[in-house]
């Protein structure tokens, strides 16, 4: 045999061996699509649980300031009547001016004094969590 004659012998086996390859490729890149996909799902739910915790603190922190606001105005550090314009600036929901006995933002503000006294007393009430900085005092 001639040394530049290649017997076909050679080249039936590389025909078979093919498509296994063409088929482990498939099946590993059907198997890489299947990992990219589930590390997206463990990003998605790590983002979500990362954003929960986010939101449950700012609330905290929200709590925290209007206790401290609260516990001022009882104290008499700081005038109702000014916490009352804060909310009043500040709110534009209507539920959440009912909650502070203030009329909606497209009606007039009734006369502050007034409100004053419900303000607080619904603040306090609102805020009493077991700190006796936020209880009224005994006898009022």
């Amino acid at each position: 045999m001639p040394p530049d004659i290649i017997p076909p012998s050679i080249f039936a086996d590389d025909d078979a061996t093919m498509p296994k390859l063409d088929d482990q490729i498939s099946t590993l890149q059907e198997r890489l699509r299947q990992l990219k996909l589930r590390q997206q799902r463990i990003d998605a739910r790590k983002r979500a649980i990362e954003t929960l915790r986010e939101r449950k603190a700012e609330t905290r922190r929200q709590f925290v300031v209007g206790s401290v606001i609260l516990a001022k105005v009882q104290e008499g550090v700081l005038d109702p009547m000014q916490l009352r314009d804060w909310l009043n600036q500040t709110l534009t929901r209507r539920d959440d001016r009912a909650l502070f006995h203030l009329p909606p933002k497209d009606e007039p503000l009734k006369d502050a004094l007034s409100a004053a006294p419900a303000l607080l007393a619904s603040a306090a009430g609102a805020a009493e969590v077991g700190s006796p900085a936020l209880r009224a005092p005994a006898g009022e």
